[in-house]
């Protein structure tokens, strides 16, 4: 609705949940309204559909959480994320032992975790340097060894 009429486009909630709403806010409402009150048990018709204070602020924390939770749409590593990160990915690792001055090949190198040393995606530019320190099988390789 928003593309089709260029207008902001919100949500007219009656329901008695926080579901509906968040939703909304998902799908990119930017306004919701709700009944409030003070109490469902007072009188009046509109009571029984009515928010009350502690709902409405855990349907605004909600639909916030909804909107950080979209993101911004650039792609970025979370500061939370990065321990995981570096175990999640590889690493160069020699599949030999690999003495100084040797002229190093495709067949002598692998990939595994942890992802501490050089990524596997710079393979290209490891072959053909020369170890400038003796390498171990199975030892992750940093650019300092190369």
């Amino acid at each position: 609705m928003a593309s089709s009429f260029k207008v902001p486009v919100g949500l007219s909630d009656h329901t008695t949940d926080n579901l509906s709403g968040t939703v909304a806010a998902l799908l990119g409402a930017v306004m919701i309204e709700k009944h409030f009150t003070l109490d469902r048990n007072l009188s009046g018709a509109d009571q029984g559909i009515s928010m009350e204070p502690a709902g409405l602020v855990t349907l605004k924390e909600a639909t916030v959480n909804v909107q950080t939770l979209l993101g911004d749409g650039i792609k970025k590593v979370q500061s939370s994320e990065e321990p995981v990160k570096r175990s999640a990915r590889r690493s160069l690792i020699a599949r030999v032992d690999i003495e100084p001055g040797t002229t190093l090949t495709e067949e002598m190198i692998s990939s595994k975790r942890p992802g501490t040393g050089i990524p596997p995606a710079d393979l290209e530019r490891v072959i053909g340097q020369t170890a400038k320190l003796k390498i171990l099988a199975e030892q992750i390789i940093t650019w300092d060894m190369v």
